[in-house]
């Protein structure tokens, strides 16, 4: 097994035990955890699993984040009593997911941050009806989209 199927494997097991009242109807459960940050693949891999809650949909959410890959640096997906989807923006080019290593990039301009934000922001509330779509940071860059 490589680094990154245990990686997947981990976080699989993670998100599994942290919504385990509704993935296994198992006695334990943890309603608030988030996993570290995950690429793409490996989000829509985890997002999967969870199934329907409340107007949340996992293979749905999995599915609209295919249209940002290459686009963000990452997602953290848990939980906040409901599902937590977060989303980790970049500053420069080097710093989006699956960028192949360099020592620097350009710096994304405002403009096109900003049209990266309304999609997203379209995305999550209009199409999958999360309740909530907020900057968790300062710099802007950290967006938690949940659902109730």
């Amino acid at each position: 097994m490589t680094n990154l199927d245990s990686r997947l494997s981990i976080a699989l097991e993670f998100v599994r035990i942290g919504y385990g009242d509704i993935i296994n109807d198992a006695p334990f459960r943890s309603l608030y955890f988030q996993t570290d940050t995950l690429t793409t693949t490996e989000a829509k891999t985890v997002l999967e699993i969870v199934p329907i809650y409340n107007s949340f949909e996992g293979v749905a959410v999995a599915n609209a984040i295919e249209r940002f890959r290459r686009r963000v640096s990452g997602w953290s997906v848990g939980r906040a009593g409901s599902p937590v989807l977060q989303i980790e923006l970049a500053s420069w080019t080097h710093q989006v997911e699956e960028t192949p290593p360099r020592t620097s990039g350009t710096r994304i301009s405002e403009t096109e941050l900003q049209g990266l934000i309304d999609e997203l922001r379209e995305v999550f509330v209009e199409h999958l009806d999360a309740d909530a779509f907020e900057f968790t940071d300062d710099l802007q860059r950290t967006i938690q989209v949940w659902w109730d």
